[in-house]
């Protein structure tokens, strides 16, 4: 998987999120207005940081946990640091305006709309190995936190902010992992990194 490959993914999801949305007429329902821009963006910021804060906690605290990051990092090896940051706003652009835009908007039962959206999220974050099964459920829960970001605030901008900021700092710490005392070698096989041991 190449960048390129990964951003003309998020790229081609994103036009479709605004062709669906400009069809349904709900491309302005996603926009904030002047007057909640501060509140959702602190919401945004406040979910993102949580989120990141329990996958840090996680990650020193449970074995699934390093074992996961570990396999992240092996299927993730042909990116670099500085792919972080477009690769994480490409992932919350296309997957917020397609999910919660699109998906969660088409409900007309805004409860049932948060629920089936984040299963569909999860379900589509399946990953290679049983390694993967708390990703999934995680990727439902933090499906769930968008898609009631997007409830209570009416528009796209909380969920997109939080999303880039997990996607951001996670994968910046996966793919600086083997330069980090977090780094577990490949697929899993716990390596001592303290010298001073």
């Amino acid at each position: 998987m190449s960048r390129i490959r990964v951003i003309a993914f998020y790229g081609f999801m994103l036009m479709l999120a605004l062709v669906v949305g400009g069809y349904q007429g709900a491309l302005l329902d996603w926009l904030p207005s002047v007057e909640s821009l501060p509140g959702d963006l602190a919401f945004g910021l406040l979910a993102g940081l949580g989120v990141v804060a329990l996958s840090r906690l996680a990650h020193h605290r449970f074995s699934w946990a390093r074992r996961q990051s570990a396999e992240f990092q092996a299927i993730l090896s042909r990116f670099r640091r500085r792919d972080a940051l477009v690769i994480a706003a490409m992932s919350a652009l296309g997957e917020e305006l397609w999910f919660r835009g699109v998906l969660q908007g088409s409900f007309p039962d805004p409860v049932l709309g948060v629920i089936l959206t984040a299963a569909v999220f999860a379900a589509l974050l399946v990953g290679p190995s049983r390694t993967f099964v708390p990703w999934t459920v995680m990727a439902f829960v933090v499906g769930l936190m968008f898609g009631v970001l997007t409830w209570i605030t009416g528009n796209l901008l909380a969920a997109v902010v939080a999303h880039g900021i997990i996607n951001y700092l996670n994968l910046r710490e996966i793919l600086s992992a083997e330069d980090s005392d977090l780094y577990l070698g490949p697929l899993g096989h716990d390596r001592v990194i303290d010298e001073a041991l």
